[in-house]
C-alpha cells in the first residue's frame, strides 16, 4: 500500500533483494486500494487493485 515515509520506504528496501529495490520508488505514487505484492509465493512482483469489502468492518477508533 501506499508507503510516503522515506524512514518506513527504507526499512521496506532493506527487506527486499536488490533486485527489486526500485520497486520501492513505485510506493508513494499507489492510489487508494492498490498495493505491492511481493514474496516468496508471488512469482513476478505486481501491483494490485484491492476491491473494498461489500460489509464494511465495524471499526470504533479508525474510520475505514
Amino acid at each position: 500500500m501506499r508507503l510516503t515515509n522515506p524512514v518506513d520506504q527504507g526499512y521496506v528496501k532493506k527487506l527486499l533483494p536488490d533486485t527489486l529495490g526500485t520497486l520501492i520508488d513505485t510506493m508513494p505514487s499507489l492510489k487508494q486500494g492498490e498495493a505491492l505484492l511481493v514474496g516468496e509465493s508471488i512469482i513476478l512482483p505486481s501491483i494490485v487493485q484491492i476491491d473494498r469489502c461489500t460489509n464494511e468492518p465495524s471499526s470504533n477508533d479508525i474510520p475505514y
